[in-house]
């Protein structure tokens, strides 16, 4: 919450501080030292304060890759038109007019963060598709006299490759990346001689 009213910042700590952890801010380069520190989901802000305005803090945060996808809400008292049309050009989340009664405050609180959060896993699963298919290479379904199959799967470990033996074939299989989001690249050949099986 960053607001120079330390009034108004008692009363929306009070009302959110049963549901969230709540950080507080005199102004915008308090807020800011604390955004980078804390990296919170939301930040709740007013416009208008004396040193430097709310569009300021959203500004100088959409150029920190870290915190650049932060949910913003400005909650503000303003009554300059033409101050609230320049703050709203920028692409917030949510605007709130002073003074908010708890339980509109807390439903767009929800709101924003439900949001951002399916936002930020539908972004993670493109890019995760994305790097799957950049990994997965491109080969032909046969190599000579050899039939090639190609496969990819999710291992719970990974790292480094391996050649396997199973059901008459030969599987060479590259592991990329750890854990649970390690892909693995397999390639099989049938097993047609005892050399392959002796790896000549």
């Amino acid at each position: 919450m960053v607001d120079d009213d330390p009034v108004y910042r008692a009363v929306v700590s009070a009302y959110l501080q049963s549901d969230y952890r709540v950080l507080e801010a005199a102004d915008v380069a308090m807020g800011y030292e604390q955004v980078l520190q804390h990296r919170p989901e939301l930040v709740i802000c007013d416009i208008s304060m004396p040193e430097a305005d709310g569009p300021v803090l959203f500004d100088r945060m959409r150029h920190i890759p870290e915190v650049s996808g932060t949910a913003f809400i400005y909650l503000s008292g303003c009554q300059d038109d033409d101050v609230i049309s320049r703050a709203l050009q920028r692409p917030i989340d949510d605007f709130l007019a002073k003074p908010v009664a708890r339980d509109k405050l807390l439903v767009s609180v929800q709101r924003t963060l439900l949001r951002r959060r399916h936002l930020t896993e539908q972004l993670q699963a493109e890019l995760d598709q994305k790097i799957t298919l950049g990994l997965q290479p491109s080969l032909p379904r046969e190599i000579g006299e050899y039939q090639v199959a190609l496969r990819s799967r999710v291992p719970e470990a990974g790292g480094g490759d391996m050649v396997l033996l199973r059901d008459q074939l030969v599987i060479f299989a590259d592991m990329m990346g750890h854990g649970v989001t390690a892909k693995a690249m397999c390639m099989h050949w049938p097993v047609i001689c005892g050399a392959v099986c002796r790896g000549r």
